[in-house]
């Protein structure tokens, strides 16, 4: 029997602040997770170093220059995992893993608000080149819910 692989997705709207951090951060640590993609982080790349948190595992982050956006995903230690793209504008992150010794691609979006087709056309065209038949897409994807 496999084991069960614990993944949260969560847009957090910001990890600026040194107390929802820490509040956010220790949350995540008691849920015990494999792995987790968070999304809206808006940290710029030069502190990146705020987003580093041990016990949530390894980090990735496709982080911008600018104070918005940004995806982050941590994989618990114990997976092996590699990222292999990330994008400039802190909207797309994409990381090869192994669990239960299957290859799996987690890709972690944060899509905008206007020039969806763009955004999803660009992504498509990004997973196409992968080999990979377990793919994993999370993320804020700036998307209405159609009630019909």
């Amino acid at each position: 029997m496999q084991e069960e692989t614990k993944i949260l997705s969560l847009n957090i709207n910001g990890l600026n602040s040194p107390q929802k951090r820490k509040k956010s951060f220790n949350k995540l640590n008691r849920m015990n997770l494999d792995i987790i993609a968070i999304h809206m982080v808006h940290v710029k790349e030069q502190h990146k170093h705020l987003l580093n948190y041990p016990k949530l595992g390894n980090r990735f982050a496709s982080l911008s220059q600018y104070k918005k956006r940004v995806v982050v995903l941590y994989t618990k230690e114990s997976i092996v995992a590699k990222q292999i793209y990330k994008d400039n504008e802190g909207r797309i992150l994409i990381v090869k893993a192994t669990l239960n010794q299957k290859r799996v691609v987690l890709v972690g979006i944060y899509a905008p608000n206007g020039g969806l087709e763009q955004f999803y056309r660009k992504l498509h065209n990004i997973i196409r080149e992968i080999e990979c038949d377990n793919i994993c897409i999370m993320g804020d994807f700036n998307t209405i819910t159609d009630k019909n």
